[in-house]
């Protein structure tokens, strides 16, 4: 009966996510009145590092919507939050969860007033047109943030993947049309046709590799002094190949994209400055020196991340609590030290392959630009496969939460001694 209940569960949380979904859809094609963003949009879509680099932050490029800011000023703000709680600056660890939401949110909104400034006027840069103010078009705007800021927080709550089920929308929707719209240009006769089929089996054969790659795990053997020898070589502590998961990525773009609105709110106040005007356009996801950065981002992310997800401080603590400890390493400060070194090992490989993810094609698209799409194809997949792969994690958490085995024989059969029996020889 039990596991009945947690599999309607897990299925209800479904449904609620597949609302939040068509909630977020149908937010995404509410056109902002008074705003003719047509040549914006146009401007943008030309270039494929900055369409896919504004639908990593969950922004739609198909109009210009209530939700044209995405979610990348909570992002930042998730991440400023982040800061503090490491640092422990203002006594953050004794704040409520209703304090600590607050301040995250305000920071958000403010975060988003510089980015909805951007945003508009970059409209008209590029030769649109805004019929209303700034004053009325930014709450619009922010309201649209608060929206999509409430809508991921009830997904958390009641549904699967948070935040992360926006990002994932804005990252499929668009590829459809771009895919088709790149396959119309190919010449159809058998010679396309075999070649394209032997590419297509390489590149499943090439995702299907990395996401194997990425469901590994190091298995770090561990003793313990009340356990004998079998038993303790059965023994030890997993660390995940892919420590800091698909986080890098849906980070490193928010924040990538701060600099940027700073620079244009400068360079705005302070016009014809060389330096600014320069710098912004480097800045650009564009340019050589804007993916630069952006990779550089991608790689501190995933040391930070790979740190946060497995704290080896508080592992390292527990350990020597129960009395487990690793072979030739004292406990304590050495263990501590031990998790350290092998969680850097890993964090070294995921950064350097997150790195190499993202940058071969951005560079490829900036020298290459024919290429593009096909180049962006790769790391799309590798982003929505782990994204979904947190989603399925978390559904089975909830699904199979009461998939297990009555130890002592069911409930017709009652108690009965050969169940017993197979109970101990799997002791034994």
């Amino acid at each position: 009966m039990n596991n009945k209940v947690y599999k309607k569960k897990a299925l209800k949380k479904v449904g609620f996510t597949l609302l939040v979904v068509l909630i977020y859809l149908v937010g995404s094609n509410l056109v902002v009145p008074g705003v003719d963003s047509q040549h914006l949009l146009e401007t943008v879509s030309q270039s494929l590092n900055l369409s896919f680099g504004l639908s990593m932050m969950g922004i739609s490029l198909n109009n210009f919507s209530l939700f044209s800011l995405g979610l990348a000023p909570w992002m930042s703000a998730l991440i400023f939050w982040q800061v503090l709680t490491v640092t422990k600056l203002f006594n953050v660890d004794n704040f409520s969860e209703k304090q600590i939401f607050h301040i995250k949110f305000l920071f958000s909104l403010f975060l988003g007033v510089i980015q909805s400034f951007t945003v508009i006027n970059q409209v008209q840069l590029f030769g649109g047109s805004s019929h209303l103010p700034f004053y009325l078009l930014s709450p619009i705007l922010l309201a649209g943030l608060s929206i999509l800021i409430w809508l991921g927080e009830l997904n958390s709550q009641h549904g699967l993947g948070g935040q992360t089920v926006i990002i994932l929308v804005t990252m499929i929707r668009n590829w459809p049309s771009s895919l088709m719209k790149e396959l119309s240009t190919l010449s159809l006769n058998i010679q396309t046709f075999f070649i394209s089929l032997v590419l297509f089996i390489v590149l499943i054969a090439f995702l299907y590799g990395i996401f194997v790659f990425f469901q590994g795990e190091r298995r770090l053997p561990i003793k313990h002094v009340l356990l004998d020898e079998q038993l303790s070589k059965e023994a030890y502590v997993p660390i995940s190949t892919n420590t800091a998961g698909g986080m890098p990525f849906m980070y490193a773009f928010s924040i990538m994209q701060l600099p940027t609105y700073v620079l244009f709110m400068l360079k705005s106040w302070l016009p014809g400055n060389i330096l600014l005007d320069w710098l912004y356009d480097q800045m650009q996801l564009s340019r050589p020196l804007g993916v630069a950065v952006l990779i550089v981002t991608i790689i501190l992310l995933t040391y930070g991340f790979s740190y946060v997800n497995v704290d080896y401080k508080t592992l390292a603590e527990q350990m020597k609590k129960t009395g487990d400890y690793f072979s030739s390493v004292y406990p304590g400060k050495n263990t501590e030290k031990y998790l350290f070194d092998k969680i850097t090992q890993i964090a070294t490989v995921s950064a350097l392959f997150n790195g190499i993810v993202i940058g071969f094609p951005m560079f490829l698209s900036i020298f290459f630009p024919r290429f593009s799409t096909w180049a962006y194809f790769i790391p799309t997949c590798i982003i929505v496969l782990l994204l979904m792969k947190e989603i399925h994690v978390q559904f089975n958490s909830v699904y199979h939460l009461n998939d297990y085995a009555p130890i002592l024989g069911n409930k017709k059969e009652g108690f009965s001694f050969r169940s017993f029996w197979k109970l101990f020889k799997k002791i034994e």
